[in-house]
This record gives C-alpha cells, structure tokens and sequence, in this order.
C-alpha cells in the first residue's frame, strides 16, 4: 500500500464523504439468482447513496462464473484498487464476488492489504472481526457448495435425460425438435424429441 493512502475502516464508511467506490456485479449463465445485473447495480448504488459513497465505476462479469477469478472486470476492479481510483468495493451480496472460499479470503485479503473496504449490502457486518470473519468464511463455503452441487445435480439431469433417449446438447444437422401438443396449444413438457428434417 503506498506511504500516503490511509487504511480505510469500517466505521469511516458514512463518516467519510466521497469515499471512490465500485460496484461490482456478477451474473453467470446458469445463475438461478432474482439479481439481474440492473438490479444490482441498483441495490449498489442505494447503499452508496445512502452512505455519501461516490461511485465512480460498475464493474460487470456477465456470464461469468464466481468459482473462476480470471474475470475482466473482476481484475479490472482489483487493478483499480491497486491503482487507488477506489477505496470501497460494494457488492449486492458476497456470493456475487467470489463462490470459492480460497477466492474470495485471499481476493478479500488482498483488498484490505491495500486499505479497500469490501461491503456486502445484504450481509452488512464487518468482516475485519472475528465474528464478520467466521461469517465471511461461512457465507464463502455456503456460495462455493451451491455452485459444485449445481453442477452435480445438472450433471444428473443430463445422466436421466440420456437414460429415457433424450437429446443432450444441440441437435444435430438435419434434425428439428418436436413436441407433443395440449389442448391449449402449448407444448408438453417432457415430450420433446429430435426428428430427422
């Protein structure tokens, strides 16, 4: 951290005005999250507002997963902070920073290291305490479990899908998707099936 850049705390974050602040938001393609990107932009900078936080960047990863810390705007933020254009790092929820323990401790570690405070809108505790510690570890665990039980559970579906003769993954040249039809017009659920074209 350079000589002059003083070591923010949570308690300067609404006693200090203007502090340079980040947003960042994730949404990655398989999210089951009600967050759309707008919305958690939106819950950042009513936190900020309400905090006389001055946001100077949103950073967006669409279509990224949190398990991965190879995301542009993900390392753009961490370079911006780095580089002092922001003291403060807000995020709707910590789930959209990181859904891996080892990623998101050492990515919240290094963001102290530089005098960032990291802020959590819907889990608003201090995470330099040890109680806001065991929930930071805690909430991380929680984020990293859901993401590898997605997968196992997607992994299962496709398993039951091939196991009944479904399709897995796009049709091939020459076939079209077919499906039964219900008295209203709509299709079955569970009906469909690839049909030479």
């Amino acid at each position: 951290m350079p000589m002059n850049r003083k070591k923010l705390r949570w308690e300067d974050i609404g006693q200090e005005p203007d502090l340079p602040t980040g947003i960042y938001t994730r949404r990655s393609n398989d999210d089951q999250s009600s967050y759309s990107p707008a919305a958690q932009e939106n819950i950042g900078r009513n936190y900020c507002q309400m905090n006389q936080l001055k946001v100077v960047d949103v950073y967006l990863d669409d279509d990224y997963s949190g398990t991965n810390g190879r995301r542009p705007n993900f390392e753009r933020m961490l370079k911006d902070a780095q580089d002092g254009r922001i003291r403060v790092v807000v995020v709707p929820k910590m789930d959209r920073f990181a859904r891996d323990v080892i990623l998101c401790l050492q990515t919240y570690d290094r963001l102290r290291a530089l005098g960032v405070v990291v802020i959590s809108v819907a889990e608003p505790l201090n995470f330099d305490t040890p109680m806001g510690r065991k929930f930071l570890t805690d909430a991380a665990s929680s984020a990293e479990w859901y993401s590898r039980n997605l997968g196992t559970e997607v992994s299962k579906g496709y398993a039951q899908k091939f196991v009944q003769g479904g399709w897995i993954g796009p049709l091939p040249l020459g076939y079209d998707a077919q499906f039964d039809i219900g008295s209203k017009g709509d299709r079955i659920k569970g009906t469909g099936r690839a049909v030479f074209s």
